[in-house]
């Protein structure tokens, strides 16, 4: 009789955050890694928050970004992975947040400072799974606007 032994390795992006989620993109598309703002994240998920407590896609309502930084925003189900604008731009430093609205939409959004406004490798970027690197975050009940 044979035994077999496995081990099960987690993985250290199996806890990341979504800025993680974000270099993770960018890496696989050939770009460099974004250096998190701590600032620019607590907005970012703010607005993320804010977005998919309202269910607010196609745009960029909600909280505005801060003085000197570009904005992306996206929602998509969890199978498309991290979609918003400006992930693809020249950049230093950034912020990600990400939640869960009452529709199961990942409500995503990216701030970013230092950008050029220039995204080196265009719009021909290839989709990456991405999802699982924010395995948790927060579900936002749904708010009726009046």
């Amino acid at each position: 009789m044979r035994t077999i032994i496995v081990v099960l390795v987690m993985s250290p992006l199996a806890s990341a955050s979504a800025i993680e989620e974000v270099n993770f993109w960018r890496s696989k598309n050939g770009l460099s890694r974004l250096v998190e703002d701590p600032v620019l994240t607590s907005k970012a998920q703010a607005k993320a928050e804010y977005r998919a407590a309202r269910l607010l896609q196609d745009g960029h309502q909600g909280p505005q970004c801060p003085q000197g930084c570009r904005e992306g925003t996206g929602e998509a189900s969890p199978g498309w992975g991290w979609l918003t604008c400006v992930m693809e731009e020249t950049g230093e430093r950034a912020g990600a947040g990400v939640a869960i609205g009452a529709d199961g939409q990942r409500y995503m959004v990216l701030l970013l400072r230092g950008s050029r406004g220039s995204a080196p490798i265009g719009r021909q970027v290839r989709p990456v799974r991405t999802a699982q690197l924010t395995p948790n975050p927060p579900v936002i009940q749904h708010v009726r606007q009046r």
